[in-house]
């Protein structure tokens, strides 16, 4: 039951990576939350079958992710107040 959920989290991760690549021209910010839920997902499964190298590539994934919604937070703070 725990690998059949690792391997769902592992796949279900790839698939919004992959959307995050489609959405990313048009829904920055939609892109961004997909992404961080995806790079978290793929983190997970990478922790629970021991693949370091490739938990520690989506953990930066994840990081990423979560500095740019930041940043676009904090942009569109900027143009309200302007």
């Amino acid at each position: 039951m725990i690998e059949l959920l690792v391997q769902l989290m592992g796949y279900s991760g790839m698939v919004l990576i992959l959307l995050t690549l489609v959405l990313a021209r048009k829904h920055f910010v939609k892109s961004q939350i997909v992404s961080l839920i995806g790079g978290l997902l793929l983190t997970s499964n990478a922790y629970a079958t021991s693949a370091y190298p490739f938990m520690i590539l989506n953990f930066i994934w994840t990081l990423i992710s979560i500095y740019n919604l930041l940043k676009a937070r904090r942009e569109k703070n900027v143009k309200a107040k302007s």
